[in-house]
């Protein structure tokens, strides 16, 4: 099965590099961004691209939060999860609501916590995908099928 490869969008450098060598170390591909922006860009590229999305959700231009939506616009198949330093119940609630995976609070001090999120993340995302492609199967050989019935 090939890699997974996540997109870690964090107007911070220090927590996007720290993130990425903590991605990379469990074998993961990932890329960075440094804005929201960047990052719908990067996506928009090749929507095939990214299994999973970590973003901070207080950045300057659109937040996590906006960006979360535009990804959701984009695809429904790459998951997102939303990290802030500034957490409250309320916003928790809003990210689930707009299709995160999941919600995490700053500072990231429990590892083994954002990694078993990411890697479930990427285990939903890769079900979502073979469920759809299985669908599509169907699809098409069911029509075959009644292509054949017809002539």
């Amino acid at each position: 099965m090939e890699k997974a490869e996540i997109l870690v969008v964090d107007d911070d450098k220090e927590i996007r590099e720290m993130l990425k060598e903590l991605f990379e170390a469990e074998g993961y591909r990932v890329a960075t961004a440094s804005t929201a922006m960047e990052g719908v860009k990067m996506i928009e590229t090749d929507l095939q691209r990214f299994n999973v999305v970590v973003s901070d959700i207080m950045m300057p231009g659109i937040s996590g939060l906006e960006f979360l939506k535009e990804i959701k616009k984009i695809t429904k198949y790459i998951e997102v999860i939303l990290m802030t330093g500034y957490s409250t119940m309320e916003l928790a609630i809003d990210c689930l609501d707009q299709g995160a995976f999941s919600y995490l609070e700053k500072p990231l001090d429990q590892i083994e916590t954002i990694l078993d999120r990411v890697k479930m993340a990427v285990e939903y995302q890769r079900h979502k995908r073979e469920i759809v492609f299985k669908a599509f199967q169907t699809k098409k050989k069911k029509a075959k099928d009644v292509s054949r019935v017809v002539m």
